[in-house]
């Protein structure tokens, strides 16, 4: 059987051609009046956005946040989660239920300036003329930061950790100008990665401290993919007693009994001696439109030519996304394909010179206008590119939580994807299947021949 994107939905149901069992009953599908929105202009913009009913994340997320419940949104890679978050508050703030004045209603932080751009493109083109956003993010100046805030006087302001941080608390001697004590929602997107990682927790637990130290009322959301990172301790110190854990179908309070904290092991949550609550990582899972490939090869040297004929299948992938493991291979990767008459763009951290650079590139992915992008971990979060239809990992990443994250640039709101990662020997290979095992899906045997992607086995 072969890969034969776009096409992929007749390999999918070769791939696993079993039916779902059905319980006798169908659930009706939920629609926009049936979670709750009540806004006709917020439905009509939608419906011209394209966006007919809601995803499962949504429709389970939609009626929590807009009752002003703590929740955390735990839904795989692609699933809606930033429109989950973003459409409740809209619609709150458009009705007038954090009051009618210049004051900032919601703060959405989020790691990395492409992934704010995203969050402030999909939050603008659902706003109404009664909800202002603006995007503040390193990169320009503090001062002209604060000039554009004090004109546009948003209701939703959408940045970087360390930006924000200076908005709320203040940088240097001057205070902060986002005036937070009336403020109704902060949002963490990609929480995990906001209060766990060295380069963004400081920021981020400045920004919530101050926030919660002047309004213990407001309402915390953390949205993440690999939400189930994060430990009970960790979400129970932000959210209120009584959060909500949603998305894809969750729907479980959380937070009563303790913070007990446990360690990350199997499924589910596991209440422990004495009351405490350990969370363990169910969360990371992936669509079930994207298939999973691993080709063994002999030698690391022979990656670049099995990437090239892989580029050359027919029909030619859509787009691609290939990713590497450090800066420097981006360089040697775009140069070695362009040899070979691919032209490749490059994406990757580095100085503050190539952001701009960087910004570029990762529109240029999310619109269409580059049919290949090889990338670090850069682009493992947060861009969300309608036209994408593979992910290669070229270096295979370093566990099954980064994996997800690659793997979750594809299959994107129900649309078909590949994952193929390129093996070295036996052990990877094996690493691979473990991966696809620990996050439940199904891992291939690829081989590539006669200008076509094969599967000739199943993980």
């Amino acid at each position: 059987m072969y890969l034969n994107i776009p096409y992929v939905e007749t390999c999918l149901s070769d791939v696993d051609a079993s039916p779902e069992p059905t319980m006798g009953f169908q659930v009706p599908d939920p629609t926009w009046d049936s979670v709750g929105m009540k806004d006709s202009a917020l439905k009509e913009r939608l419906t011209g956005l394209g966006y007919s009913a809601p995803l499962p994340a949504q429709a389970d997320s939609y009626g929590v946040i807009s009752s002003g419940q703590d929740c955390v949104v735990n839904a795989h890679t692609g699933a809606g989660k930033t429109m989950a978050f973003l459409l409740p508050v809209i619609e709150r703030i458009e009705r007038g239920e954090f009051g009618s004045g210049n004051h900032v209603k919601c703060v959405v932080i989020a790691p990395g300036r492409e992934l704010c751009s995203q969050i402030t493109d999909v939050a603008k083109s659902l706003a109404g003329e009664r909800c202002r956003v603006m995007m503040c993010i390193g990169g320009t100046g503090y001062e002209r930061t604060v000039e554009r805030f004090r004109d546009a006087r948003p209701d939703i302001v959408v940045g970087t950790p360390g930006r924000i941080a200076e908005m709320i608390v203040g940088k240097g001697t001057k205070k902060g100008v986002i005036k937070t004590a009336k403020c109704g929602v902060m949002v963490m997107d990609e929480a995990d990665n906001l209060l766990l990682s060295k380069a963004h927790k400081e920021s981020s637990v400045a920004c919530l401290e101050s926030v919660k130290r002047g309004n213990k009322g407001v309402q915390v959301v953390m949205a993440s993919a690999t939400a189930g990172d994060m430990k009970e301790g960790v979400v129970g110190r932000w959210c209120r007693e009584g959060w909500k854990e949603v998305g894809d179908g969750v729907g479980v309070v959380r937070g009563q009994g303790g913070r007990g904290v446990g360690e990350e092991n199997g499924e589910g949550w596991v209440e422990e001696e004495g009351g405490g609550i350990r969370m363990i990582d169910d969360s990371r899972h992936l669509s079930t439109t994207t298939i999973h490939g691993v080709v063994k090869i002999a030698r690391d040297h022979l990656k670049l030519e099995l990437l090239r004929k892989i580029l050359n299948t027919s029909p030619n992938p859509t787009q691609v996304l290939v990713f590497v493991n450090e800066a420097r291979r981006v360089d040697i990767v775009v140069d070695k394909l362009a040899d070979m008459g691919i032209i490749a763009a490059g994406l990757k951290g580095g100085d503050r010179g190539d952001k701009d650079e960087r910004v570029q590139v990762a529109k240029a992915l999310r619109d269409g206008r580059v049919g290949c992008v090889v990338s670090t971990e850069i682009a493992a979060r947060g861009i969300d590119a309608v036209f994408l239809t593979h992910v290669i990992n070229m270096d295979l990443p370093t566990d099954a939580s980064h994996y997800c994250h690659r793997a979750g640039r594809v299959g994107r709101g129900g649309r078909p994807g590949v994952v193929v990662s390129l093996a070295s020997g036996g052990k990877e290979k094996g690493v691979v299947g473990r991966w696809g095992r620990e996050l439940g899906v199904k891992v291939a045997d690829v081989t590539v021949r006669e200008g076509m992607m094969r599967i000739t086995g199943i993980e």
